[in-house]
């Protein structure tokens, strides 16, 4: 009976570490954040965006990876063009406007994100426009 009990129990306890859900797969979901703004994050690797900024939203989409305990979100399209692009377009406005282009000239940076421990928050590492916390629907 002993023999049947020691193997029985390691493959029980085996079972109970190895069913943590993998970081990946509790970021892929789609996340709210402030001013009515969300993020879907997708199981392919990729994510999308809604930002609301005055008149328009801006429609972000990219690429993901965890690294440890975050997920870096990369962006590559805003508004369907590419985010380079895009920068560049707002920092010559600003420029002839004798303006800093401010948080959006950072708009084609990744952004790091902590996973808390229970995957119900993603937190901005090195925020710097403040803090910002994405909440899972």
């Amino acid at each position: 009976m002993r023999n049947r009990v020691l193997p029985l129990a390691g493959l029980l306890l085996f079972a109970a570490v190895g069913c943590k859900p993998k970081l990946e797969d509790q970021v892929v979901g789609t996340w709210s954040g402030p001013n009515n703004s969300s993020v879907t994050i997708n199981q392919d690797k990729t994510w999308t965006s809604d930002i609301p900024a005055g008149p328009v939203t801006l429609k972000t989409k990219g690429d993901w990876v965890v690294n440890g305990d975050a997920v870096t979100l990369t962006p590559k399209t805003v508004n369907d063009r590419p985010v380079a692009e895009v920068v560049k377009q707002i920092q010559d406005v600003a420029k002839r406007m004798g303006q800093n282009a401010g948080p959006l000239a950072d708009l084609a940076k990744p952004d790091d994100f902590t996973v808390s421990s229970d995957g119900k928050t993603l937190t901005l590492k090195n925020p710097k426009n403040g803090p910002m916390t994405l909440t899972k629907k």
